[in-house]
């Protein structure tokens, strides 16, 4: 159970630091636009290390369900990873 809750927290970090620039930077209001920009811009002036400790919390889950899983977690897995990269590559 815990490397299940790892593995979906390291994935929903990797997904919100390439999703959430662009979402910050979707027209708003002025007053929320100077917050807005300023957590955009932290976001992808940092976005190496947001990536670095999704994947260190990610990497040890996917290899432990890999070795030891079923089928099905191997598949559900492959599946998540190659989301990513894909929208990594398209972002």
């Amino acid at each position: 159970m815990l490397r299940s809750i790892q593995f979906i927290t390291g994935l929903v970090i990797l997904l919100a630091c390439e999703i959430l620039p662009f979402y910050f930077l979707s027209p708003s209001s002025d007053r929320q636009q100077n917050v807005i920009s300023q957590t955009a811009y932290f976001i992808s002036n940092n976005i190496f290390y947001f990536r670095t400790i999704g994947i260190l919390i990610l990497i040890f889950p996917a290899i432990h369900f890999f070795w030891f899983g079923s089928k099905t977690s191997k598949w559900l897995i492959s599946l998540a990873i190659i989301t990513y990269f894909v929208i990594l590559i398209s972002l």
